[in-house]
């Protein structure tokens, strides 16, 4: 499976995730003298910078990201040296980190199976840091053995970090507030990393103060990760929900002020992040996703924690009231997302079934394969990798169930397969190594 062409895929962000948790993010291998600020200092940048990177030309995206790992890694060897005014290395990282790591999740798109690659990214990002940090071994050796790393790995990495392949343009009238803008995604977005955000600044000071400076609760964030995998495959909504059910668990924790309580509170913290981190992803590569709204979705998430960050250094004699309004809206967001989702479903079942095959299976299969497939064998597919059942197939074709295995029968014999799962596998790698397009299942689109 890890081939040179997949291991690039994963390396990219999983060594992109090991810097963020290390240096700007989580601070874990930071020097003492960095500036005490520097979280919200690199959120800042970096949340403008990807909302800017929307409206950026993809030559010059390609080109930032390409050379963005070697800077990057000069920058955190640079923290060695310059003592005072870092806060302007911070924002240098922002800015460069801001096109790279749509970068590195577009190029998970070369995997098999791009969720488990972000997963495996996801758990080699978070687990590296914390290895190296618990080494036996001076700070700085270690600042350097990263920045080190950074600056080879980048530059053998940088030739898979591209935007070229996002080719996709909506043809088809969608609902404005759905999909042009997006605006439920990204609202939703913001607001749960608001409200996680502000939770954790509650409750991670309470634990401090009881004596417990334990990094376990990582173990509830990775330990998601699988299941989440197992989720998005089958439904994007059931990730979603799952992860706002962990966050208001984590709220029930909060107004309990015991110490058993309120650890359980944190790892059910820790959990909701590892779910929703990774959904992100998913709906950041997800097939037919325009460069636009990559940036901006990863824009929402990043500002989210920003101001979750923020709110809690500011208002902390007031973070009990601001956790039960985030709470609130986080809710309320989410009946709004469900609301807007229920549209976008009626208005994708009024269109003509025969506009939906094409428009799909085009951007999956190479046209000589399109014409040894029959109108209604089309139709079939699509249905198949939109996520359908043979029994909803058959229904919106108006067909017996029968009819449709019968189909599925043929496909099989046209694309060499057995069953279902190994035809749709092949389906995606069509899609993969096609220079028109760069498709992941399609179970893995929200739009």
């Amino acid at each position: 499976m890890f081939h040179k062409g997949i291991l690039k895929a994963t390396a990219g962000l999983a060594l992109y995730l090991t810097w963020l948790n290390a240096i700007p993010l989580e601070g874990v291998l930071l020097p003492s003298w960095a500036d005490s600020l520097h979280v919200y200092h690199f959120l800042s940048v970096h949340s403008v910078a990807l909302f800017l990177c929307s409206r950026v030309s993809t030559s010059f995206l390609t080109a930032a990201s390409r050379y963005a790992f070697p800077l990057l890694g000069v920058l955190s060897a640079t923290l060695l040296v310059v003592t005072s005014h870092t806060v302007f290395l911070f924002m240098i990282m922002g800015v460069l980190s801001a096109p790279l790591v749509v970068g590195v999740m577009n190029t998970l798109r070369a995997a098999p199976q791009p969720l488990f690659a972000a997963a495996f990214a996801c758990l080699a990002g978070n687990l590296i840091p914390l290895s190296v940090h618990w080494l036996p071994g001076d700070l700085p050796l270690k600042v350097v053995g990263l920045s080190v790393v950074m600056f080879l790995a980048g530059l053998w990495i940088q030739g898979a970090v591209s935007f070229s392949h996002v080719r996709f343009k909506p043809t088809a009238p969608t609902p404005t507030l759905w999909a042009r803008p997006f605006l439920a995604v990204y609202l939703l977005f913001a607001v749960f990393y608001i409200t996680g955000g502000l939770m954790h600044g509650y409750i991670a000071p309470a634990l401090a103060e009881a004596g417990d400076t334990s990094r376990l609760y990582t173990l509830a964030y990775l330990a998601m990760l699988p299941l989440t995998v197992f989720i998005l495959k089958s439904s994007h909504d059931a990730a979603i929900y799952l992860a706002v059910i962990l966050g208001i668990v984590a709220f029930s924790m909060v107004s309990f002020n015991t110490l058993l309580l309120l650890q359980v509170g944190m790892f059910a913290s820790y959990a909701s992040f590892g779910v929703f981190d990774l959904l992100v992803i998913a709906l950041v590569i997800a097939p037919r996703r325009t460069l636009s709204e990559q940036f901006c979705m990863m824009g929402s998430m990043c500002g989210g924690i920003f101001l979750g960050s923020l709110i809690v250094s500011l208002f902390s004699p007031y973070l009990s009231f601001f956790i039960v309004v985030a709470n609130v809206v986080l809710v309320l967001t989410l009946a709004l997302f469900s609301h807007l989702k229920i549209q976008v479903l009626v208005h994708r079942h009024g269109n003509s079934a025969a506009e939906e095959p094409a428009s799909v299976l085009s951007e999956l299969l190479p046209k000589g394969m399109l014409k040894r497939i029959s109108g209604k064998e089309k139709a079939v597919l699509s249905h198949v990798v939109a996520g359908k059942t043979y029994k909803e197939a058959a229904e919106i074709e108006g067909i017996a169930e029968s009819t449709v295995k019968t189909y599925m029968q043929r496909l099989f014999q046209k694309f060499d397969c057995k069953n279902r799962k190994e035809l749709l596998e092949k389906v995606y790698a069509y899609g993969a190594s096609s220079e028109e397009s760069s498709c992941v299942p399609k179970s893995m689109d929200l739009s």
